[in-house]
């Protein structure tokens, strides 16, 4: 498709709301070379005409996306480089600036201990705060045996009092008052 067909492809689906059917007749192009060109474009139904919404439904579109940079600046050196056409955008220009950057510029890491078994654990600070070494530690923390039977323990939001509950479900609140005065606002 040459530069001229396609200024007239987007000529005849922005200004003039044709369909796609209209345009492939009226460009002598295939319907799908019409579909595919304007949905990679986001030239899409939803764009051009709006959603199509029942009668208490806000019409809601989406955003243009935002152009991919095709230059990026290595954080080590300042090197300009190309970034590859997909996938995951580049930090640094080589293997070397990036070997190099977490070499001068190492992770710190804060010392925590496990709520169950009270064992050191080294946390990232970059990282999500962990509360349990492992995953027995977390099972035994979170859910615990009571006579065979598997009971969950949580803390209701409101009173701060203690839930012991059979089964998985975490209860937010240990009763109805709760949680009405949650919803109240006391």
């Amino acid at each position: 498709m040459d530069n001229a067909t396609k200024e007239r492809l987007l000529q005849l689906r922005i200004v003039d709301r044709k369909s796609y059917k209209e345009i492939a007749d009226e460009l002598g192009l295939s319907l799908n070379t019409v579909k595919s060109y304007c949905h990679r474009h986001d030239l899409g139904d939803e764009r051009i005409k709006g959603p199509k919404t029942s009668r208490n439904e806000e019409i809601k579109l989406r955003p243009p996306k935002e152009p991919r940079p095709t230059i990026g600046f290595c954080k080590d050196c300042g090197t300009a480089f190309m970034q590859p056409k997909r996938g995951n955008l580049r930090k640094y220009c080589s293997s070397l600036c990036a070997h190099r950057q977490h070499l001068y510029n190492p992770r710190t890491y804060t010392l925590k201990f496990c709520e169950v078994c009270g064992k050191p654990i080294k946390q990232i600070d970059s990282a999500k705060p962990r509360k349990y070494c492992s995953n027995e530690c977390y099972i035994t923390g979170r859910y615990y045996m009571v006579n065979g039977e598997r009971v969950t323990k949580s803390r209701c939001k409101t009173c701060g009092k203690e839930i012991i509950k059979p089964g998985h479900k975490v209860m937010q609140y240990c009763c109805q008052q709760c949680y009405w005065d949650s919803l109240k606002g006391v």
